[in-house]
């Protein structure tokens, strides 16, 4: 029965994984037409994968990557025994209504005690109530202004009575969390073909980290 109970409130925990093919003189590619300027020194040496590798591991690309995510906004619905947190599937939307940036450095909690009236009671994260709000109303929170959208409806509707939870931590600490979670390794010694692995309990969030690293990278080599 433990052994049963244990398993049934566990996380489940996913993997993400991609491919990418990158371009490397060194393992397999033949000469470019820009090899004979790189040998006159009018161009630098083509990265080898390795430099690619670090690129990817990044502050500055992951940090793209978090900002236009917004990975540092989670939402949670409280349900027994386990929070259930929610990514694009979320049935609402903490707009900051004086732009993301406001919030990059900031800490705070906000809970949602929903109502049947297109209505909410708002708490912070130790509990202090703040009043009642109408969704899509733009109201003042230590994070500046706010307004609670609601995406999909029907879904409050089932949720009237329970709770949601919104957490936004600050950016910083979610890049050093998921710079240490992701793996971007080469499939072998002699492939020019890196594999990008993350785990994590939401495989819908986890499949836009992967496409939008591999995006922001694709996006810094065109820039570069």
């Amino acid at each position: 029965i433990v052994s049963f109970a244990y398993i049934r409130y566990q996380t489940p925990q996913y993997e993400v994984s991609a491919s990418v093919l990158i371009k490397d003189d060194k393992k397999g590619a033949g000469l470019s037409e820009l090899s004979a300027f790189e040998v006159l020194g009018l161009l630098p040496k083509s990265n080898n994968i390795d430099n690619e590798i670090e690129i990817l591991k990044s502050r500055s690309l992951m940090t793209l990557v978090a900002k236009e995510l917004r990975l540092n906004v989670r939402y949670f619905i409280n349900k027994i025994p386990l929070k259930e947190e929610r990514y694009t599937n979320s049935p609402v939307y903490l707009r900051f209504v004086d732009g993301n940036s406001t919030i990059y450095e900031q800490e705070m909690a906000f809970k949602l005690h929903l109502s049947r009236a297109g209505e909410f009671k708002l708490e912070d994260g130790e509990g202090t109530a703040l009043g009642t709000r109408k969704f899509s109303e733009v109201f003042h929170t230590a994070l500046g202004r706010v307004s609670v959208i609601p995406t999909n409806e029907k879904e409050l509707e089932k949720l009237a009575g329970k709770e949601i939870e919104i957490v936004v931590t600050p950016l910083e600490q979610v890049l050093d969390g998921y710079r240490r979670q992701i793996k971007i390794d080469p499939v072998n010694k002699t492939s020019s073909v890196i594999m990008i692995t993350l785990k994590g309990p939401l495989r819908d969030k986890l499949e836009a980290i992967v496409n939008n690293l591999i995006k922001q990278h694709n996006a810094d080599a065109i820039a570069d």
